[in-house]
């Protein structure tokens, strides 16, 4: 791995298996209760309104089996459901749609204005703020120091270009696998200029690790990017975009497993 270069008195011994990332005032992330599906049966405590009618036996019936007189089974739920807040799905429309996006952005303006948004917004922003701090930032930090500041948001471009410029060989392969870490080294000026096709390649997904997916999240601009043009909403829709892939990854735990310390 191109984080375990670095031997530190508390470096275990060869064969011993790899400490985990504690982030600060945290406990490792395998103790850390994972995300479980809600039961499939949703409606158990709900009463049945064909039974409390007609004296019909409320107990489904066994999967491909008519139900006994002429009630019909209700639907199985799905295994899992995907959702969009509404201010997101406002946000990609104008994206994908920058004839139109002048509409969609008074629809969300709108939106956002209301009293009630408004608290809730404060909240999950307030919350989201804590965590970044407490959490992202130690990331951040740790492996920033690892990579060499002449490496990019696009060059160097190939293996032999990072190498060059001082990354291990482990380091180059990770960065060429994993372009979202190319934002460790850059200043938040840099990010904020940057056009939307340099930023589109570099995203958060399950193929980093849990350190690295908390230090790429610390790097990520916090103030929206201008949505008065197409670029600028291309631009915004690839940041919120990868705050909802992180918030999805942080909340199942479906982070790249982390390669053993060299």
């Amino acid at each position: 791995s191109w984080i375990g270069g670095r031997k530190t008195a508390a470096s275990p011994a060869k064969g011993a298996a790899t400490p985990q990332w504690v982030p600060e005032g945290g406990a490792p992330a395998a103790e850390r209760p994972k995300w479980k599906p809600p039961p499939k049966d949703q409606n158990a405590n709900v009463p049945n309104p064909v039974r409390m009618v007609t004296g019909a036996s409320a107990t489904p019936p066994n999967k491909g089996e008519r139900p006994a007189g002429n009630v019909r089974a209700p639907p199985e739920p799905p295994d899992y459901v995907a959702t969009m807040r509404m201010e997101d799905m406002l946000r990609e429309a104008a994206a994908a749609a920058p004839a139109e996006a002048a509409e969609f952005q008074a629809v969300l303006a709108k939106y956002e204005g209301h009293p009630g948004v408004q608290r809730k917004l404060a909240q999950e922003e307030a919350g989201a703020r804590q965590r970044n701090l407490e959490l992202n930032r130690p990331a951040y930090f740790e492996l920033r120091s690892r990579i060499p500041d002449k490496v990019g948001l696009v060059e160097p471009k190939d293996q032999k270009g990072l190498e060059k410029v001082g990354c291990s060989p482990e380091l180059a392969r990770a960065i060429l696998d994993r372009p979202a870490l190319r934002m460790l080294r850059a200043t938040r000026a840099q990010l904020d200029i940057a056009k939307a096709a340099v930023l589109k390649p570099l995203q958060i997904d399950g193929t980093l690790t849990e350190l690295e997916a908390r230090a790429v999240a610390y790097a990520l601009p916090e103030a929206p990017y201008d949505r008065h043009s197409p670029e600028g909403l291309q631009r915004e829709a690839w940041r919120i975009s990868n705050k909802q892939s992180f918030e999805a990854l942080e909340a199942s735990g479906g982070f790249a497993a982390a390669a053993p310390a060299a």
